[in-house]
Formats: C-alpha cells, sequence, structure tokens
C-alpha cells in the first residue's frame, strides 16, 4: 500500500466508547460494515476523556404536566368555596338563614333538614338542655324553656359570666335570645344557673316561606313537598305575638324554625284579611281584579263575595257589564272585612222602545211605565208584564244594555162566548115559537141565541098563547112551556 492510498482510508473512531475500525471503505456506510470493538480505558497520560451525552427523559415531561393539572383543581376548588359559602351562610338549600328560601310562591327547592346531631358531652359536672325558649325577662335575666327531650317546662338564670353564642357561634348578649329559640344551655348538676346559652345550631330556618298549607285534621303544615308535624309545644306568633294556628291561610308569608320533622316556631310576618262585595249587588257579568295577582268573578246572582287578601294597601278595579269602571284603593289589616260600599258604583242606563197593538198596562219589576216613549232603564234584567181585560197576559224577561232593546209585542185576544144553544119545549108538543116577534118553528126547538133577555112567544090551536121573557146566560136553565086549553094564561114547568 503506497503512502496516498494510506492517506484515502478512514481512520478508526470512537464514539459513546465504542471504537468502529475501518473496513476499507468511507463514508457511513463505511461504518456500517465494520467491526465493533469496545474501546479500552485510557489512562492519565492520555487524559481525559469526553463525558457521555444525557439523555431527555420523557418521565419530567409527565410530572409537570400532573403538578399542573393538580394546581388548577385546587385553585377551582378555592374559588368554588368563596362563591358558596354566602350562599351556605344564608340557608341556601338548607333553610338556614333562609333569605332566599321560598322568597317567591315557589318552595319545592327546599331541602329537608339534616338529621339532628348527636349532642357534644357536656363537661364534667355539667347537663346540657335543649329548650325551646317559651319566655324570656330581660330585667330577671330568667329563661323559661321547653325541655323537648323530656317534654318539662323548665326555668334558668343567666349571670354576667354566662357564656352566650348565636348559631354559628358568635357572641352575643343575653337580649339578643327571644321566644321561639331553640337553645342549648348548659348548667351545672343541681342548678337552675346558666353556664353557656347558645341558639341551636340543629334548628333549620325557613325565612320567608308563602303557600305553607297548614292540615288542622292531620297536625301538619307542607312546607315545599316535606310534611312537618305540630306538637303541642309549637309557639305560633304574628309578628312577634301570639296567634292562632288556624288563622293562617296558604297566601300567608311566614318564617318556620324546624327540628328534625316537628315544627317549633311559626311566625307569620304577612298575614291577611278580606275584600267583600256585600249581598244584592246589582253588578251583571263583572269581575274583580286585586292588585296585580287576585281575580275573581262577580256572580250576577246578588249573592255576597268574600275574597282573601294580604294585609296592606290593595288597588281594586271593579267591571261590568252595567256599570262603569270602578277603581279604589283600600288598606286592608290582618283579620279585617272590608266592604265595598254600592253607592260608590255607577250603574250605567240603556233605552227600552216598545210597540203593542192595546193600551195595556205596562209594569216592569212591578213599576208602572207608560210606553208611548222610549223608557230609560239601568243595565240589568227585569220581568216585563202586559195586561188588558180581554186579552191574554204577556210576561217576559228582558236585558237591558248598551244596545238600545226594541220590542214588539201583539196581545192575544181572549175569546168570550156570546151565545149558546138554548133548547125549548112546550106541553103539548108542536106549539108555534116566536122569538123576538120571529117565528123560529115549532116546539120542541134548539136555537142558537145571544146571552141577554129574549121574548117568546107560543102558540096553538085550542090553545092559550101567550108572550114570556127568557134570559139566555151561559149557565141558564133551558125553558119549558106548559100551555092551558081554554082561557088560562100558559105558565112554566
Amino acid at each position: 500500500m503506497d503512502k496516498d492510498q494510506t492517506k484515502r482510508l478512514p481512520r478508526a473512531t470512537q464514539r459513546d466508547g465504542v471504537i468502529y475500525t475501518p473496513s476499507g471503505r468511507t463514508g457511513d456506510a463505511a461504518l456500517s460494515n465494520t467491526r465493533v470493538v469496545k474501546a479500552k480505558p485510557q489512562g492519565p497520560a492520555q487524559g481525559k476523556s469526553r463525558p457521555p451525552a444525557k439523555k431527555k427523559k420523557k418521565s419530567g415531561i409527565a410530572l409537570f404536566m400532573a403538578t399542573t393539572i393538580f394546581v388548577a383543581m385546587l385553585a377551582i376548588a378555592f374559588l368554588g368555596a368563596l362563591f358558596l359559602q354566602p350562599l351556605i351562610e344564608s340557608g341556601f338549600g338548607t333553610g338556614d338563614g333562609g333569605g332566599d328560601v321560598g322568597g317567591d310562591n315557589s318552595n319545592t327547592n327546599i331541602a329537608a333538614p339534616p338529621t339532628t346531631p348527636t349532642p357534644t358531652p357536656p363537661p364534667q359536672g355539667q347537663n346540657i338542655v335543649l329548650g325551646l325558649v317559651r319566655n324570656i325577662s330581660v330585667e330577671s335575666r330568667r329563661v323559661d324553656i321547653y325541655a323537648i327531650h323530656t317534654s318539662e317546662n323548665r326555668s334558668f338564670f343567666a349571670d354576667g359570666g354566662s357564656e352566650m353564642r348565636d348559631r354559628f357561634g358568635a357572641a352575643i348578649s343575653f337580649p339578643e335570645f327571644s321566644v321561639g329559640d331553640v337553645i342549648e344551655l348548659t348548667h351545672p348538676d343541681g342548678s337552675n344557673s346558666v353556664t353557656s346559652m347558645r341558639i341551636s345550631p340543629q334548628v333549620v330556618r325557613y325565612n320567608e316561606i308563602s303557600d305553607a298549607a297548614v292540615n288542622l285534621d292531620a297536625g301538619t303544615v307542607l312546607i315545599g313537598m316535606r310534611h312537618y308535624q305540630l306538637t303541642p309545644s309549637t309557639i305560633v306568633h304574628y309578628r312577634g305575638t301570639p296567634a292562632n294556628i288556624a288563622d293562617i291561610s296558604q297566601m300567608d308569608v311566614v318564617n318556620v324554625d324546624v327540628l328534625g320533622d316537628r315544627i317549633m316556631y311559626l311566625n307569620i310576618i304577612r298575614s291577611h284579611g278580606f275584600i267583600v262585595i256585600p249581598e244584592d249587588h246589582p253588578i251583571i257579568g263583572g269581575s274583580i281584579e286585586i292588585g296585580n295577582s287576585i281575580f275573581a268573578a262577580i256572580e250576577g246572582d246578588g249573592g255576597s263575595l268574600e275574597i282573601a287578601v294580604p294585609a296592606g294597601d290593595h288597588r281594586v278595579i271593579i267591571r261590568g257589564d252595567n256599570i262603569e269602571i270602578f277603581m279604589d284603593n283600600f288598606i286592608v289589616n290582618r283579620g279585617q272585612s272590608v266592604e265595598i260600599d254600592l253607592d260608590d258604583i255607577e250603574l250605567r242606563s240603556g233605552i227600552l222602545v216598545l210597540n203593542a197593538n192595546t193600551d195595556a198596562t205596562l209594569t216592569i219589576d212591578g213599576e208602572i211605565f207608560a210606553f208611548d216613549e222610549p223608557i230609560i232603564k239601568e243595565f240589568g234584567t227585569y220581568t216585563l208584564r202586559l195586561e188588558q181585560y180581554g186579552f191574554y197576559l204577556h210576561e217576559q224577561e228582558i236585558t237591558i244594555g248598551a244596545v238600545p232593546l226594541t220590542l214588539n209585542i201583539e196581545l192575544e185576544e181572549i175569546f168570550v162566548a156570546t151565545a149558546r144553544t138554548v133548547n125549548i119545549t112546550t106541553n103539548p108538543s108542536g106549539v108555534s115559537i116566536y122569538i123576538n116577534d120571529e117565528f123560529r118553528g115549532f116546539s120542541p126547538l134548539s136555537v142558537e141565541l145571544e146571552f141577554g133577555i129574549h121574548q117568546v112567544t107560543v102558540s096553538r090551536p085550542g090553545y092559550i098563547g101567550g108572550t114570556i121573557p127568557i134570559e139566555v146566560t151561559e149557565t141558564s136553565r133551558d125553558p119549558h112551556i106548559q100551555l092551558q086549553p081554554d082561557a088560562r094564561v100558559p105558565w112554566f114547568d
């Protein structure tokens, strides 16, 4: 091999601690078929070798992504807690605080109260009483309670050292407790002195509940979709003063404290009264609108109408077919019935035109009217009568409204008998009979005669004839004439 050829041959190379020896070919292809010989470590005289290149690890990227997701979840949880905390404190969904529960007329989203938790055991020598406050005296610092678990009434006294807290654990003063509170009261054994008082967090409070349905027979109150039990110890107030549970209407607005499924305290904060339309009202086809939420029909039978309304100021609008629109404001207090004065309602009037074929007497609801000109009457329904001797009575109901009413009535004449058939008999028969000097035939004779007096003349040879008067009426008897021979005057049988 000459020198030039030697220069063209590639030298042995080392990569990552492996020596690749030349195979007589150049380029990268030469390295693919070379022998592989493990490199021997070089001594100090040969100098330091380069450290091997570091490989990138995929596990580091996965760790970074997992850490990022975890931090993001923590941030979401933190923000969610900040958003939900005000709702939880206000009682949303559970009734605690109750500011938003039942604010409208639908209570279907009210959650069921939580189960009553087991109270924390009292300190040594202390007793805990769960009680319903029935009376409280700030002056004497006395609190009278109904002990819920023992069903007995008890009294306790709080001194300046007694600990006082609300349902959230915040410190409060003795005057801030009130009748209807359910409290957890701690006292020493054998003593009625209060160690601590706290409004029980076990109580679920629903504020401004509307449409609460009281069932006195079952002793329950329906709030939303759940029935709660009334008990003999349940306190019912109207704005803090004693009230009767039977007076509650579904339109009332109430605050309710419940413990488990029992109602401890029910306070009516908005009650109701009544607006009344009295009897014998003249309104026909009417309706009443109270505010924007109460509508009722007014029957035209004149009966009274009583409508329950929330206590307060109300705008009343009454409409009717026969009245001008009536509007007024009324203040209704709790339990009060406000009657609308009918004198304040203006009736509308219409026109009646009557044409009849006789000079009959016209009456409308018993009042006589002349019908030779139009009649003005207030809107309404009336009974009209036309009467005249010799004609059948005409009677009908009429309704006078905004459109003039025209009636054309023809009375029907009553048929009156003015004559009847009269049967004239004689003894002997075959007698010539003249009536009012007119020959009518021989007896026995049936003849039509008008009612009244008629002159009947009879004659027959050999008998004494004559003239006699007869009166013909609807009920008169038929005449029988006895003729006598010779010169005697005929007589009647």
